[in-house]
């Protein structure tokens, strides 16, 4: 599944610590071949910390359908903020 592909570290909750967002491309989604996803591991004081990490993918609060083939999370950008 990819799983790894991309990285990228940027604070998703706002708590002041960066956070790792791994993109898994190659994921089948609802039966959708590489529809993709991304895993998001929350960093706390101690590092990152996978008993708080999370998989979203286009079939739940991300906007849009898995399609076969989309990849999604074959490519991440965080602006820094």
């Amino acid at each position: 599944d990819f799983f790894g592909r991309t990285l990228a570290a940027v604070d998703i909750n706002g708590d002041g610590r960066d956070d790792l967002v791994v993109g898994v491309p190659g994921k089948a989604v609802k039966g959708a071949a590489d529809a993709g996803a991304i895993v998001v591991i929350e960093g706390s004081a101690n590092g990152l910390d996978a008993t708080e990490s999370y998989v979203r993918s286009q079939k739940g609060r991300i906007k849009g359908r898995p399609e076969a083939n989309d990849q999604f999370g074959a490519a991440l950008f965080a602006n820094g903020s």
